[in-house]
């Protein structure tokens, strides 16, 4: 039985080309500079301004999400990256390929504002609606939980 929700195999192909251990270290390496980016701020006095959804948005969303497309934009010049803050500026990639990077840089901005360490940068790398690797990093306690998954 065919699963409705997975259709598109040369998606599901270079996902799978792509989850590796090495990526996934490389992803993780990504990770740990934009947290030292956000960390960075977090220690100063720091501004908040308003998305148009009026959800919060600091320099260290911005900071973040330029240390994670720069170090995505090295690893895999070719994969989309879909990253909050490009997408509130109206900056939509093309994803009809079916693999492409989703980007939180710093989710839980909101308790980033609210100096509690409940927020985290998150990098997934999607392929045919499907994650085949992510990583999440907790920059206050410094803790990382990541996964590959290349395989059904």
């Amino acid at each position: 039985m065919s699963n409705p929700h997975r259709g598109n195999p040369v998606a599901q192909e270079i996902g799978q080309r792509l989850a590796t251990t090495e990526l996934l270290h490389g992803i993780s390496a990504i990770a740990r500079d934009a947290s030292a980016a956000i960390l960075e701020i977090y220690a100063l006095p720091f501004d908040v301004t308003h998305k148009t959804d009026k959800s919060p948005v600091t320099a260290a969303d911005h900071a973040a999400e330029a240390v994670i497309l720069k170090g995505l934009k090295e690893l895999t010049p070719t994969v989309a990256v879909i990253a909050e803050e490009e997408m509130a500026a109206g900056r939509e990639p093309d994803t009809k390929s079916g693999v492409f990077w989703l980007v939180d840089p710093l989710d839980g901005t909101k308790e980033f504002v609210k100096k509690n360490g409940e927020f985290t940068v998150n990098i997934a790398l999607i392929a045919d609606r499907r994650p085949v690797m992510g990583v999440v990093l907790q920059p206050a306690n410094n803790v990382m939980w990541r996964g590959l998954n290349a395989g059904d």
